[in-house]
């Protein structure tokens, strides 16, 4: 994440401005410790065809991570694809230490009343606004 936004920094002009919205700490642990679940599709994200989704989520509290597991099994062939992805938890102070790390200033929270994160994701996103230092 350093290198995302250090690279973000240096590609905006003094006084550019950011926008950041990512899952508060407490989203990405509940996330990792929800229950797994499955589903079915007749077509979506991860299979033209028709599929069945089992999705599991591991919350690893050594490194604030959670990381979700996606096995998708083709309902005509049976056979089974695995995709994974993982999400870093932050508090809001280290991802303000990170912005201002990246050369960002006048880093601050966003409420929610002033960017509204639109149905089903209320609590779920935070937004952060800055600007590169002059």
């Amino acid at each position: 994440v350093e290198i995302i936004l250090a690279k973000a920094c240096v590609s905006l002009k003094p006084g550019g401005r950011l926008v950041v919205e990512v899952h508060p700490f407490d989203e990405v642990r509940r996330q990792g410790l929800a229950p797994a679940f499955w589903q079915s599709a007749q077509t979506g994200l991860f299979s033209d065809r028709p599929h069945f989704w089992l999705q599991e989520q591991f919350w690893d509290e050594a490194t604030a991570t959670t990381t979700t597991r996606y096995l998708i099994v083709d309902a005509e062939r049976a056979d089974v694809t695995e995709y994974g992805s993982t999400m870093q938890a932050y508090t809001d102070e280290q991802l303000r230490k990170m912005l201002e790390a990246a050369g960002m200033s006048n880093v601050r929270g966003i409420e929610e009343s002033d960017w509204p994160a639109g149905e089903g994701l209320t609590d779920k996103l935070r937004v952060f606004a800055c600007e590169k230092a002059f």
